[in-house]
């Protein structure tokens, strides 16, 4: 599957994130329309594994994902432990504790608004 818009690549990899719209009243955006959507290297066929190979690679590992250091040096703490951990177990959806709560971000959440039919919050 191949998501995303335009990009701004450096050495071959996408280094800034594609705006989401928003087009809901309340602020929330729709599936399809986050951040997440923009980062051509989350999608085929682009997407790597942790090592780096494609997936028409034999020794591809869908189970994880390769997230550029370019993008993990702008993430927050928080967000760059989450992507992190999410690049070794890409196949499983990750409840990421934040204080007293806990939070699904990113791809988890599209899976969680379709398969749970639990709803976007706003911010």
């Amino acid at each position: 599957m191949k998501k995303g818009g335009g990009s701004m690549l450096e050495e071959g990899e996408e280094d800034e994130v594609v705006a989401a719209a928003h087009d809901r009243p309340d602020g929330v955006s729709d599936y399809g329309k986050h951040t997440h959507d923009g980062l051509e290297w989350l999608w085929e066929p682009n997407r790597k594994d942790a090592e780096g190979r494609k997936s028409d690679d034999p020794l591809f590992n869908p189970r994880t994902l390769y997230v550029p250091p370019s993008f993990l040096a702008k993430e927050t703490p928080a967000m760059k432990q989450w992507w992190e951990f999410k690049a070794q177990h890409f196949d499983t959806i990750l409840f990421f504790k934040v204080g007293k709560f806990y939070e699904i971000f990113h791809t988890d959440a599209d899976v969680a608004v379709k398969e749970l039919e639990l709803i976007y919050m706003k911010g």
